[in-house]
């Protein structure tokens, strides 16, 4: 198994890379928007990837709870954006004017965080009284980086996924034909609906499967 290292130093080195199946789809298609997803969370890993290589492995929070108003995950990383159209699906409805052909802008992509399409594994780095602040989870103990959910597709205004039965109504967005893309720490992407996912609850024919959100060593 890879050191974290050497996980964070795979992911930030096929920064430039895009999946080569792409410039074959249809443009505006159901596989096409779920490919330019996927390539998306993989960016997304690689970012986080890259602050975690600057805080000795340490994972962004997923939540910090600060007044007026809460801090979330991507606040952690976007230093580490080069194109903030990374945080928008196409298949999202929130994002659809983010996600249009921008290749004649004269102006760089803004981030807006009310299209943001994507949430984070709660279970990673969270803590539920809200007078504490979160502490960080750290790379380093994660027992299987490529069975451990990082992003997703994710419904709004809060930015994360929690694994449990009362949430998937909630927090995921089956936007890819009733599925949705998942990106694993170890930067692979995987498109799931209740057959697959599995949560920490078992309910109304979801799987449990509880290691798929807090992989812990």
């Amino acid at each position: 198994m890879r050191s974290w290292k050497e996980l964070m130093l795979m992911l930030v080195c096929i920064g430039g890379l895009f999946s080569l199946g792409v410039s074959q789809l249809e443009k505006g298609s159901a596989a096409w928007k779920r490919q330019i997803c996927a390539d998306n969370l993989k960016a997304v890993v690689r970012a986080a990837a890259m602050y975690q290589n600057d805080h000795d492995g340490a994972i962004q929070p997923v939540i910090v709870r600060t007044r007026p108003r809460w801090t979330y995950w991507y606040a952690f990383i976007l230093k580490y954006v080069d194109n903030p159209r990374i945080f928008y699906c196409p298949a999202h409805p929130r994002a659809e004017r983010l996600t249009e052909d921008h290749s004649n802008d004269l102006i760089p992509a803004v981030f807006d965080s009310g299209s943001l399409s994507y949430g984070m594994n709660f279970a990673l780095s969270s803590n539920d009284d809200p007078n504490e602040r979160p502490r960080p989870a750290n790379i380093k103990m994660i027992a299987d980086p490529s069975y451990t959910i990082y992003f997703g597709d994710c419904k709004m205004p809060n930015p994360t996924l929690r694994p449990t039965k009362w949430c998937w109504n909630q927090d995921y967005a089956p936007i890819h034909e009733n599925a949705s893309n998942f990106v694993f720490i170890d930067g692979h992407v995987e498109t799931m609906n209740k057959d697959n996912l599995g949560l920490i609850h078992a309910f109304d024919g979801w799987t449990r499967d509880e290691k798929r959100w807090t992989n812990w060593k």
